[in-house]
């Protein structure tokens, strides 16, 4: 019996050109900026993606689509995920906004993948907060929200 997948879906407005959107997911320099700590990736048509994090998370996928500035489509397999999914990311220009759309398909159900779902939804809310923030104020949420003690010694 094959077992139904769920697909999470989150959408952003974000008040940037659609190429900055589009580059945010497809360059090394810019994807470490608001996503993961470390990534190796060459957005070409059946090229490996590599992602790390500093929690000690990564995934590795390859690039299925590529219609650059519209849409996306890569595989992803995450340390501990139970199974391969993949991940479509499109980009639809507005009057003064890009919509980013983000579907993160093939989550199948089961105790295997109920951590799985959660740490992917939970990852994917958070990191597009971030990239709202990154392009559209240049703040990195992951060092402005970080809890801070700070020491000033007066002269």
């Amino acid at each position: 019996m094959k077992s139904e997948a769920t697909t999470l879906h989150f959408e952003k407005n974000i008040k940037a050109p659609v190429k900055d959107c589009y580059r945010a997911f497809t360059v090394q320099v810019a994807l470490e900026e608001w996503f993961c700590t470390a990534a190796q990736v060459d957005v070409t048509l059946m090229t490996k993606l590599y992602l790390w994090w500093a929690s000690g998370y990564y995934m590795c996928g390859e690039f299925i689509k590529v219609d650059p500035e519209k849409e996306i489509v890569f595989s992803w397999l995450g340390k501990d995920d139970p199974g391969k999914t993949r991940v479509r990311v499109t980009f639809k220009t507005g009057k003064s906004t890009t919509h980013v759309t983000v579907e993160h398909r093939g989550i199948k159900s089961g105790p295997r993948w109920s951590a799985a779902a959660q740490q992917i939804q939970h990852g994917w809310e958070i990191a597009l907060e971030n990239l709202v923030s990154i392009l559209e104020t240049g703040r990195d949420l992951r060092l402005v929200n970080r809890p801070m003690l700070g020491i000033n010694i007066d002269s």
